[in-house]
């Protein structure tokens, strides 16, 4: 049995085989993470519905992925010692403080964050070094001043209900492919036009002519997706080959579809 997901009773975590590899724990009272004896352990989710320290992490050698959901997430410092670990997402209250302590360094290849409600902006993530990919959800950014600090590895943003934003440091990302805006506001996508590689963005706003020029000019650009339903105007894209365009809400209304170029197609999907 190297795949288990069950409920874990209050107290000691020995149930848990000890050949498991990819672990799920959904808690209703506090356990003790630190009784756990799974030496090949390689994922692991943990859902809490109040404080959920993640201290006793710190043995789990093997462990590449960790996802976390909690009213409140702690103990840090524990995964941080974990040399093969890649993917880290935290669902919940992290302190800020917390994160500015860590060590810097930590070569997460991706990084996730959602819901983290005292989390305004980047510089708490000074700890990462190289991620690929970097997921802020349902935060209340006020700006990504410090975005520019990946811009060696960052290939895959996402920067998705988080208010409304400046994407100018965004033009530092000389590597980014996709660039998800869902749920975000921007104004001005001027910015993205340095953006060589992008070859997938989606946008919530910015769906007129004019502001729709800077990025209908990227070269390796092959899909753009439009959410939340209103109108969308693909003038800028007349002539485009090869480009698809996705559109959320089977009523929401496209104009410019026949002015695309060979090869181009328009989507719209329900959003579910």
């Amino acid at each position: 049995m190297r795949r288990v997901s069950c409920p874990a009773p209050p107290g000691p975590l020995d149930f848990v085989p000890p050949q498991v590899e990819v672990l799920t724990l959904t808690m209703s009272e506090d356990v003790d993470l630190g009784t756990l004896r799974t030496p090949g352990l390689t994922h692991l989710r943990l859902v809490h519905p109040r404080r959920l320290d993640l201290s006793p992490l710190g043995g789990f050698t093997s462990l590449r992925s960790l996802r976390v959901t909690a009213e409140r997430i702690t103990g840090l410092p524990g995964p941080r010692r974990v040399p093969a670990l890649e993917h880290l997402h935290l669902i919940g209250g992290c302190d800020p403080a917390e994160l500015r302590v860590l060590a810097r360094g930590w070569r997460l290849r991706v990084v996730k964050l959602t819901r983290v409600p005292e989390l305004h902006g980047l510089q708490s993530l000074a700890f990462l070094a190289g991620p690929v990919e970097l997921r802020l959800e349902r935060l209340h950014l006020v700006d990504v001043d410090e975005i520019g600090w990946w811009a060696g590895t960052l290939e895959r943003l996402a920067l998705r209900d988080c208010g409304t934003l400046d994407l100018g440091p965004v033009a530092a990302l000389e590597n980014l492919v996709v660039l998800d805006l869902t749920g975000t506001m921007v104004f001005d996508l001027r910015s993205l036009a340095t953006l060589r590689r992008l070859s997938r963005l989606t946008l919530s706003s910015a769906r007129d002519v004019r502001s729709l020029e800077p990025v209908a000019r990227l070269p390796n650009l092959r899909e753009i997706r439009f959410t939340q339903g209103s109108p969308v105007n693909l003038a800028a894209f007349a002539g485009r080959r090869g480009l698809r365009v996705m559109v959320e809400g089977m009523l929401t209304k496209v104009v410019g579809a026949d002015l695309l170029g060979e090869g181009s197609e328009v989507v719209q999907w329900d959003g579910k």
